[in-house]
């Protein structure tokens, strides 16, 4: 292999290019050595292409440059890195063919949000008429109570389902009052990536 540092005369350089434009196709390679100086070969070992180079032609012009090879770690964070970016490219386009501007997305916000406060009020209300009727057996059951009258097993076996009910229901309010935080802050990120996007 023909190696010549590139910090040699420039005279000398230029006739080492023209002796070596004899090679297959012309092309020569250029890159750093270990010692940080520029070489001119007509190869290159696997050694010094893991580290980078250039292929150029007989008048020095950079015909291709291949980058240093990455090391593992380097890989798998340039692939989370075009993972991410796909991700984001992705949000974009479905922003875009969504909404026009801010006002659009401010408008589905609100009817999102109009659906869930409709569920959630429904909810409480049926809660409210739980609660009202378990209030009801259980003044019931003191009055049986009170006057040494064993409380009814129906009554006993009512309030048992009417709580298991109201425990139902106290579940789903909660999750629809989630949801409602989670419209809240998916609409929020929608409103600040279209800004980025379209630069409102």
């Amino acid at each position: 292999m023909k190696t010549f540092p590139i910090y040699l005369p420039l005279m000398m350089c230029f006739s080492l290019l023209a002796c070596s434009s004899a090679q297959a196709d012309g092309q020569l390679f250029r890159y750093k050595n270990d010692r940080g100086n520029r070489v001119i070969s007509d190869s290159i070992s696997p050694y010094d292409a893991a580290k980078g180079y250039e292929i150029i032609d007989s008048r020095g012009t950079v015909i291709k440059t291949v980058p240093k090879e990455l090391s593992a770690a380097q890989k798998a964070q340039q692939q989370l890195q075009l993972q991410e970016q796909a991700k984001l490219d992705k949000w974009d386009k479905e922003l875009r063919s969504r909404y026009h501007n801010l006002k659009d997305i401010q408008a589905t916000k609100q009817r999102r949000l109009k659906g869930v406060d409709n569920s959630i009020a429904s909810l409480q209300l049926t809660l409210e008429n739980i609660s009202d009727t378990i209030k009801h057996y259980q003044a019931e059951a003191a009055a049986n109570e009170r006057q040494g009258e064993t409380v009814a097993a129906d009554t006993l076996a009512s309030m048992a389902r009417l709580q298991k009910d109201r425990d139902f229901i106290e579940q789903e309010t909660y999750k629809r009052q989630a949801k409602r935080t989670e419209i809240i802050d998916e609409f929020e990120k929608d409103l600040q990536r279209f800004k980025v996007i379209t630069s409102q």
